[in-house]
């Protein structure tokens, strides 16, 4: 993780270290864009999305 770049982090024993693939992250915020420019929402309600992982969490 990282390329080498973050070395070490600081962090509580007892947190829960949750990954989210890039991969997932451009592929969701490509899927909205591509949502949004098509205009085939409704464009009175505000749009919120959301990219998070509950399935693998690193302990």
């Amino acid at each position: 993780m990282a390329k080498g770049i973050v070395r070490c982090s600081y962090t509580n024993e007892r947190g829960t270290l949750d990954v989210v693939p890039i991969d997932h992250v451009v592929n969701l915020t490509l899927a909205a864009g591509y949502r949004l420019g098509s205009g085939s929402d409704d464009k009175k309600d505000m749009k919120v999305y959301n990219c998070s992982s509950t399935e693998n969490p690193l302990v």
